[in-house]
């Protein structure tokens, strides 16, 4: 099975062809914040890897949120050069086929399930911890997108009840208390520098795991939060199993504790042992490879 996957990003735009779960061949352009042009540098770009191939299907993850028709985007703060426009249709007409439109990290989701470190899990959610925190949820092996394909706001639970109020902040959505506004990669980056006067996640993670107790801070707190948001998804799903990916996947051995204790806390008659907290597997490739997955389905 071929197809062809979109990853519609604030500052890249990568199509890649996607064959038997491998990317066969690839593009990527900077992303040009003006819709028309955006829409002729994709259909560039989906010609070029489909070398010839007509008829191939075609689907694009995007950062937003859709109509109930999931035809365009109503909010997305990386691109607001696309509210309101009609994407999916005139995105559909520039390639030649229909074109599928998903949340980003819900596509990212159905990528773990399909090609990743989700293929053996019937549930599960996907956390990507980056600029934001993204989501997508699988259950009984599909992906569960909702109404408009916004199904999995993982970031934008609320978690500021275990916090003091002094520490929670504003988050780009216009909330308090978001999961991503205590434990994002940026976020980390930022308690990062004001408790050790270092931004670099790597090296903060270095030091945690030398018995730096500032570093420990930034990541027993975010941990924490992520915990506090997981219980909610226990809670209502009784999901066992969390993947992170993301640009923080790499410190998830200095989360998973805090995490872990968190979830154990508030989800009662469950243990430890009864949850799975893994890195996902795709990377950089799970928003191209998932809107591939979703093409064909």
């Amino acid at each position: 099975m071929v197809a062809i996957g979109i990853d519609i990003g604030g500052t890249r735009l990568k199509v890649g062809r996607v064959q038997e779960g491998y990317i066969v061949q690839r593009a990527s352009a900077e992303t040009p914040h003006d819709f028309d042009e955006l829409i002729n540098r994709l259909a560039a770009l989906v010609a070029e890897v489909a070398d010839g191939r007509i008829g191939v299907p075609v689907a694009a993850g995007v950062p937003g949120v859709f109509d109930d028709e999931q035809s365009m985007v109503l909010a997305s703060p990386n691109l607001t050069f696309t509210i309101n426009k009609p994407l999916r249709d005139r995105l559909s007409d520039a390639i030649g086929v229909k074109v599928r439109l998903g949340n980003d990290a819900s596509v990212a989701g159905l990528a773990e399930k399909v090609y990743g470190n989700g293929e053996q899990y019937s549930d599960f959610l996907l956390a990507t911890l980056g600029t934001g925190i993204g989501g997508g949820l699988i259950l009984n092996d599909r992906l569960w997108e909702g109404s408009a394909g916004m199904a999995g706001e993982f970031g934008h639970l609320g978690v500021g009840g275990p916090f003091e109020k002094e520490n929670i902040w504003q988050c780009g959505c216009g909330n308090y208390g978001c999961t991503e506004t205590f434990a994002s990669a940026s976020r980390m980056e930022q308690r990062g520098y004001k408790l050790c006067g270092i931004d670099s996640l790597p090296e903060l993670a270095d030091m945690a795991r030398n018995g730096d107790e500032a570093a420990l801070t930034v990541f027993q707190d975010a941990g924490k939060a992520l915990g506090e948001g997981f219980a909610q998804v226990v809670l209502l799903l009784d999901i066992r199993v969390m993947l992170i990916g993301g640009g923080a996947s790499p410190v998830i051995d200095l989360l998973r504790e805090p995490l872990l204790d968190q979830v154990v806390a508030r989800c009662d008659g469950r243990k430890r042992e009864n949850f799975i907290i893994e890195k996902a597997l795709l990377g950089n490739d799970a928003g191209l490879l998932g809107a591939a997955a979703l093409a064909l389905s």
